[in-house]
């Protein structure tokens, strides 16, 4: 497995501040074993020969209020990865695999009391999630 990543960021003024990055993770696979079907279904097992890429971009901001009592971070990522080789299931001839997955998120925090709880909401392609978290 190989692996670069790079993240950058900096202040803007007194009350923000921010930080991106970038990562890309590629592995190479031999005879790896994969399972396939739908959740509902019996599944099925395959051999994996290939390589596999994920990259990942990242992005976060903070704002904090003058008093420094009160903030806000908004943070997003998104993922691909990649995947092309061979598969072979049990008794069958090899034939070639290519597939691609992505996904992201998008969450809010606003802490509006000093070591209080802050109310959290995050949004990714399955919907909307809101939920609090004790900071």
């Amino acid at each position: 497995m190989r692996a670069i990543h790079a993240h950058l960021g900096g202040d803007i003024g007194d009350n923000h501040s921010w930080r991106g990055g970038l990562s890309l993770l590629k592995a190479d696979a031999a005879g790896q074993q994969l399972m396939f079907g739908a959740l509902d279904s019996p599944q099925s097992e395959l051999a994996f020969d290939g390589q596999t890429r994920v990259l990942i971009a990242d992005l976060v901001w903070k704002w904090t209020a003058d008093d420094a009592r009160t903030g806000l971070k908004l943070q997003a990522e998104y993922l691909q990865s990649r995947r092309g080789g061979l598969a072979e299931a049990v008794a069958s001839a090899p034939w070639a695999i290519s597939a691609r997955q992505s996904g992201w998120y998008l969450q809010g925090v606003y802490q509006f009391m000093p070591r209080c709880w802050a109310p959290c909401c995050s949004h990714g392609p399955s919907g909307t999630l809101v939920s609090s978290r004790r900071r």
